[in-house]
């Protein structure tokens, strides 16, 4: 997932300083993919970890998620 938000975040400033409307909307749209990748991780963590690593893993989770929606928004600038 960290890996997929770089990815993300680059795209929306390649998007921007190139103001390319289809990168844009490519970041966008993995935007909202990893969302529902965010929940399906967010349920596995629950199954599989014990209460003290749910906590960390959530936080950490929800950082990367934040970049992805800062790409999106910077994506929707233009």
């Amino acid at each position: 997932m960290n890996l997929l938000s770089m990815s993300i975040f680059n795209d929306a400033v390649k998007s921007l300083y190139e103001r390319n409307y289809l990168l844009a909307d490519s970041v966008v749209s993995k935007a909202k993919m990893a969302s529902s990748l965010r929940n399906e991780i967010t349920k596995l963590i629950s199954k599989k970890a014990d209460a003290t690593q749910i906590s960390s893993l959530r936080m950490i989770i929800e950082s990367i998620c934040r970049t992805i929606e800062y790409s999106s928004d910077i994506a929707e600038v233009f």
